[in-house]
């Protein structure tokens, strides 16, 4: 059963200044690793915002596997 959000993952177009803005509200940044799959590396942070999470990136792991370029914005839903 679903009980609730536990994250958004969410595609930016540029991921230092949405960084920037996250911090300046003063959300955690809780992993901010870069990680590669398939010789090619992504760096997709994890940010706290008050108990809800959200994964940015430029590009997403998922979307070669897709075949498509997914539009900003969110792009994943994670729940409990």
């Amino acid at each position: 059963m679903l009980t609730g959000l536990w994250n958004v993952g969410i595609k930016v177009p540029d991921l230092e200044r949405e960084l920037k803005f996250h911090r300046d509200l003063g959300n955690e940044i809780v992993i901010d690793e870069t990680f590669t799959v398939d010789g090619v590396d992504y760096r997709i942070p994890l940010v706290k915002m008050g108990d809800k999470y959200q994964h940015i990136g430029e590009r997403m792991v998922y979307e070669d596997e897709l075949g498509l370029e997914l539009p900003y914005g969110p792009v994943h839903l994670v729940y409990l």
